[in-house]
């Protein structure tokens, strides 16, 4: 196989293509989104200084689902607790065709699956046969190109395995970077 992709560029793109995982949907796993409206958002916003803003990282976001997924939710948890707050998501992933199809914010009308009819209504607007996000949800988020093997700052964790998430929450709580503003927090594995 290594013979055939050598001097085949297209092969090489489709095994690349094949390699990543593309598991996305708005408010995937409904617990965990649960546990952030309810505790972590509110927390992290009532801690926030004034004039602060509140960054955030989504790695691996993929075609852009949960960093508007989230956006939506910590600016609808800043309007419960009456907060104003400058939001501020950087999303990245290593597919440029996902980042482009992110940027433009345009799904399909099956998001309403598992995007209530509220957030439908405050957060998307038709546009043809899509359902695109509004103006001031995307201009919160900022995605960008960046593989987590080779570009990784020194102050930040990297979890390869789902196996030793407990064990990288405990040291980080250990590390104080919880008590920093900092949050670890991860999905459920992906499957492909």
């Amino acid at each position: 196989y290594r013979e055939i992709l050598q001097p085949e560029p297209a092969e090489i793109a489709a095994l690349y293509g094949d390699l990543l995982i593309g598991v996305t949907q708005f408010f995937r796993d409904p617990e965990i989104w649960e546990q952030l409206e309810t505790k972590l958002i509110p927390d992290l916003l009532e801690q926030l200084e004034a004039g602060m803003p509140l960054k955030v990282w989504v790695a691996g976001c993929a075609t852009g689902e949960e960093p508007y997924s989230l956006a939506m939710m910590i600016l609808e948890q800043a309007e419960r607790l009456n907060r104003s707050v400058k939001l501020q998501i950087f999303a990245s992933d290593i597919s440029e065709t996902a980042l482009a199809f992110a940027r433009r914010g345009r799904y399909a009308v099956t998001i309403q699956d598992t995007v209530s009819p509220e957030r439908l209504s405050r957060f998307f607007h038709h546009d043809g046969d899509k359902l695109e996000v509004n103006r001031d949800v995307r201009e919160c988020v900022t995605f960008a190109f960046h593989n987590l093997l080779a570009d990784v700052g020194k102050d930040v964790v990297v979890i390869l395995s789902t196996h030793i998430v407990d064990d990288v929450r405990e040291l980080c709580t250990e590390m104080a970077i919880m008590n920093r503003g900092q949050i670890v927090y991860h999905g459920r594995p992906q499957d492909a």
